[in-house]
């Protein structure tokens, strides 16, 4: 992860008004690497990371409210993610970069 790939990131953050911590930087680098269309907090948790499942899922509760994923519930019950994307339809990342909304959607 480049540093100035980091620096979007933590610019990210503070629009939205988040506190940086490593755990939530490593969340957010995750999903700028993968760029996975859904993922799930398996996804996370399988990293090996020493971050406890707990902390993943409240993480992904914080993105969810501050608009930076979106939830997407499926048939088998298993609660998995989306990048959050505005109204013209872009999502907040893409092609590892990092889209800032400014809070307008």
């Amino acid at each position: 992860m480049s540093a100035s790939h980091d620096d979007e990131i933590i610019i990210l953050l503070k629009e939205k008004n988040i506190h940086i911590t490593q755990p939530r930087m490593f969340v957010l680098q995750m999903i700028c690497i993968n760029c996975k269309q859904v993922f799930s907090a398996k996804d996370f948790i399988a990293t090996g990371q020493h971050i406890d499942r707990t902390s993943i899922y409240r993480i992904l509760q914080l993105f969810v409210k501050s608009k930076i994923v979106n939830k997407v519930p499926n048939t088998k019950g298993i609660v998995e993610y989306t990048l959050h994307q505005d109204f013209s339809g872009k999502p907040m990342f893409s092609n590892n970069r990092v889209y800032m909304d400014n809070g307008k959607t």
